[in-house]
């Protein structure tokens, strides 16, 4: 592999990522057991609750 393939491959690779985390909303998290909720104080909460056990 040449050096001018190397850096061409790892570029392309680093705009790839890029574009994959601009695509990705930032208000939205994945929860556990595949749901989605808001990123707010309420859904951290009631999420730390769920994995600390408190009730």
């Amino acid at each position: 592999m040449t050096a001018p393939t190397s850096a061409a491959r790892i570029i392309g690779v680093a705009a790839a990522a890029l574009a994959v985390a601009w695509a990705v909303p930032t208000t939205v998290a994945i929860a556990h057991e595949g749901h989605q909720m808001e990123c707010n104080d309420s859904s951290i909460n009631t999420l730390k609750s769920d994995i600390l056990g408190d009730a």
